[in-house]
């Protein structure tokens, strides 16, 4: 029988420890510059491009919320505006696809991959909002603010009831 293992042998490395490609059980076969290598160091830099990304999606989030902030040199405005955009949001999906989960075929397993995938995965919301509102340094009002309607419109309420709705009866069964 032919195995990963014997394959791994005959591929030619450049750096890394042959520990490390007996830990992680094959070579990648990635490519820069013609060099092979070791799938640790690719699973690295695929690492470091996705921090990268998390944290520019961070700062991006909390910027684009401030777009609709009328003075977003002033503390109070910026809070005003990021608690409706990011914290709120955040903390309702999170709590609405929890409580769904309660009822998951996994049980108390799907309960908390469900809430770990919610609460962590949408928590650029959460770091958004303190970006936005407090730790980011804006010296001056952004140009073309937006302003946030004053009062929610009754097709607003429609739509949320609807897409609720749709989360219950069909995500539902699928969590």
């Amino acid at each position: 029988m032919h195995t990963i293992a014997q394959d791994n042998a005959k591929l030619p490395r450049r750096g890394g420890s042959p520990e490390l490609v007996k830990w992680i059980g094959f070579a990648a076969a990635t490519t820069i510059n013609g060099n092979l290598i070791a799938a640790g160091e690719t699973v690295i830099i695929m690492l470091l491009i996705g921090v990268a990304g998390v944290l520019w999606g961070f700062f991006w989030l909390a910027r684009s919320a401030l777009r609709f902030a009328r003075d977003a040199s002033d503390k109070a405005e910026r809070a005003r505006v990021a608690l409706p955009l990011l914290l709120v949001p955040y903390l309702a999906i999170n709590v609405l696809f929890t409580i769904l989960a309660i009822w998951h075929p996994l049980g108390g397993q799907g309960l908390f991959v469900v809430a770990f995938q919610c609460w962590f995965g949408y928590v650029g919301f959460f770091w958004g909002f303190f970006l936005a509102a407090y730790w980011l340094d804006v010296h001056k009002p952004l140009p073309n603010p937006v302003a946030l309607p004053t009062q929610a419109r009754l097709v607003w309420w429609i739509a949320s009831g609807l897409t609720w709705l749709l989360a219950v009866a069909v995500l539902l069964p699928t969590i």
